[in-house]
Order: C-alpha cells, then structure tokens, then sequence
C-alpha cells in the first residue's frame, strides 16, 4: 500500500465547470409551466409548487406568512396530525415557505411512496381549512418569538438598516409590530389563498428519478379540470424607495453585553451584468472566513467573534450589508475599522495571491451549491425568478477564472459609494 505524507500538500487541481443538468420545459393539461430536472441516481423525488405571491401584494402584514404555514395543519380530509404521521410513516417531509415574492410548498418522497405521498400535497394545495385552532397555535407561537427576538440586538440593528434603505412603507423595509399579530383575522388567510393559490398563478419545478409514471401521476393530481385557474394573477404594485436622510442610527440597549453593527447600501441585483465580478469582490472584503474584514477585526483586533459582508439579490433591488456582533467597548473602533477596508479596497489593487485564494474558494463555494438535483433546482429557481440564461453558471465559472484586479478595482470605486452607506448599531457605545 502507497503511504501518504501527510505534510506534502496535495497536487492542485483547476475546477472545470460545465452545465451538466438541463432543464426540460413541459405543460399539465391545464396549462401549469413544469420544469423537470433528471437526476437518476436515487430513488427520490422533490416536487415543488411555487406561487407567484408573497408579502409584496399582501394587504396586511403577515397574511402571506400565515398563509403558506397552515397550509399543512389540516386540510378537508386531514387533520394536522394525521398529515404529520402518514408523511413519517412514508418517510417523507413536506415544506412550506413564504417570501416576497413568492411562496413555496414542497414534498419530498421516495419514488416507490408517491402514489401514497402525492394526494397528501394535492390536499394541501387544492384544499387547506386554515383551522381556527392552528390559526391560534400559530400565531401564539410566532408572537412569542417576534417578542424574544426584539431583545436580540442583530434582529434590531438588521430591520432598523432595511428600513434606513427602503423606507418604513416599502415591503423590503417595513418592519412587524406585535400589533400586527393582534390584528390579524383568520378570514384574511382564506381569501388571501383563494385569490392567489391557483392553477394560474403557480409553477412546478420536479427534480429527481423522473420516469413517466412519476409525471402522470402529477398530471393526474394536478392537471385535471378540478382545479381551475381562477384567471387572477397578481398586480405588480408599485412602491417608492424612500431611503432615511439620517445616514446613522443608534438603538440604546443599556443591557447589551455586544452590539450590533450593521451598514449597507442599496446595490445592483442578479439581472445586472456586474452581478458576478461584484460577489468576487465582495468575497475578498468580507464574504468569506479568510476575507479582509475578518482578518482586520477578528484575527487582528479581536473585536468580534466573527464579520461578514453579503450582497443579496432581492428581485426589485440588491444590498450589500456588512454585519458584526462585538463587544460595546469596541463599537466605534470597529466602525471605524470597516471604513478604513473600504477605502484600501478602492485605493489598492488586489495582490495575485489573494486574489487566486478567492477564485478558488469561489469556484469551490459555487460547485457546493451546484451538487445534485435536490440543490440544483435551488438554484433554479434563481434563474427562472431573474429569467438568467440556463448556463448561466456556467458563464459565473468564466467570470470567476478571467477576473482580474483592474476590473475589481474598477468596480470597488463603482459601486461602494461614500454617499450611499447608512448604518445602524444597537447596543451601547461605550
């Protein structure tokens, strides 16, 4: 047997991307968009609907969220608990998420299970009864938790910067209120689901061990007359970015052991051409553990546990938030600390080696989420919200390996604009 030195570091390999996975377009009987994702290797299968619907069009605060979440807490033929124990019994889980602009529910089942499985989702679909019981568990529930999380400070310092950005009236910035939970009416989440949860307003995305029994079956459930589009699809209702004219906001918390530092700026979203190369940079100064930010103010100042910066592509807007916990006595050097990055990163090219680090980590970080058919139709449903080319990451892998320091210098100067940051901390200042 060939022995192994462990103190010779391993051979470097490029990482060769190419789009492996295609998307197949197809139609129910009834017209439902379904785009299938082959993957042959195990015997499962996710189905996801998604409804174009969320908090953007919801009239009231936490309609939609309430809404996607009981749908799986009875139905008219099903009880919470008998669906919870028929989905364990076929070991399957089913899912439902809400955002802004889109909900989700989601089943994954073995293969050989889903004659079983599938009318457990048809239920939850065609026919939730929003049960005044659950309504109330649920909203007990959520309230109990919006409370304890307005103790947080990150949960303070991360909606009080949203709303800095967008405004207090605008669905990217407004922010709940405990009141909003006391207002909401059972009644509310029935009309919200008949007017948006319909044949008309969904699509299907089916990724897996697909054969043709598998798509009749889905057909059969959901492409039939029963189900009919009510012919209603959701106005695209406009609202204002109002940004804050104070740039700086304090939340006093005299209690606070650590306080939050957050500042950000409205960016460019995932439609735009720079989208890619400003990830990469965005990478080097705080989105990684070997970044920039995290050398200067964990690794070398101690300040904090750890720093981030992200740039999160919402589908009227981008941000790039930069995001600390650190300790009081520690709030305006860090501050400071994070506006001295940024200007090295616009006064200073990036040196060959850490630039190299970055592309790799970064086409490392990409394969990950690009690992099978389960994670890839994540990332499909990026490409359909955004209508990106479907080798799109394909092209991302180019971007990543030809990117050079110019350009990423070009585009710090660009983009992280003096004028545009706002910032919140709450805690202390100390």
């Amino acid at each position: 047997m060939k022995q192994i030195n462990r103190l010779q570091q391993p051979d470097y390999q490029d990482i060769e991307y190419k789009n492996a996975i295609r998307l197949e377009h197809h139609k129910l009987k009834n017209g439902i968009p379904l785009v299938l994702l082959r993957a042959d290797e195990q015997q499962v299968v996710k189905i996801n609907f998604r409804f174009r619907v969320g908090a953007w069009v919801q009239d009231a605060p936490l309609v939609a969220s309430f809404t996607a979440a009981l749908l799986r807490e009875g139905t008219q033929e099903m009880n919470s608990q008998q669906i919870a124990e028929k989905l364990d019994f076929y070991g399957a889980f089913l899912t439902t998420d809400s955002g802004k602009h889109y909900s989700n529910v989601t089943l994954y089942s073995l293969l050989k299970f889903l004659p079983k499985t599938l009318p457990i989702l048809e239920q939850t679909i065609k026919k939730p009864v929003f049960d005044k019981n659950e309504f109330e568990i649920l909203r007990t529930n959520r309230r109990q938790g919006f409370m304890v999380q307005r103790l947080e400070v990150e949960n303070l310092a991360d909606e009080q910067l949203y709303e800095q950005l967008f405004g207090k009236n605008h669905p990217y910035g407004k922010q709940l209120r405990q009141q909003d939970f006391d207002n909401l009416k059972q009644k509310q989440l029935f009309e919200f689901f008949e007017r948006y949860y319909h044949s008309g307003n969904c699509q299907i995305i089916v990724s897996g061990k697909l054969d043709s029994e598998t798509l009749g079956l889905i057909d059969n459930a959901f492409g039939g007359n029963d189900w009919e589009s009510k012919g209603f699809t959701p106005s695209e209702k406009q609202y204002e970015i109002e940004p804050a004219k104070a740039k700086f906001e304090f939340i006093e918390k005299q209690d606070a052991v650590q306080s939050a530092v957050r500042t950000g700026q409205i960016m460019i979203n995932r439609k735009h051409q720079d989208y890619i190369g400003l990830q990469i940079l965005n990478t080097i100064f705080g989105g990684f553990f070997g970044s920039r930010l995290m050398r200067n103010i964990r690794e070398d100042k101690g300040y904090s546990y750890g720093i981030y910066s992200g740039l999160h592509s919402l589908e009227k807007a981008g941000v790039l938030l930069i995001s600390t916990e650190v300790g009081t006595q520690f709030t305006k050097k860090t501050i400071a600390e994070i506006e001295k990055e940024i200007k090295i990163l616009k006064n200073e090219l990036v040196g060959e080696e850490e630039l190299k680090l970055v592309k790799n980590y970064s086409l490392g970080d990409m394969m990950r989420h690009l690992n099978g058919a389960f994670a890839y139709s994540e990332v499909v449903k990026t490409i359909l919200d955004y209508q990106l080319p479907e080798n799109y990451y394909e092209n991302y892998a180019k971007i990543i390996k030809n990117i050079d320091a110019e350009t990423l210098n070009r585009l710090a100067n660009q983009y992280f604009t003096d004028d545009l940051w706002y910032q919140t901390v709450a805690g202390r200042m100390d």
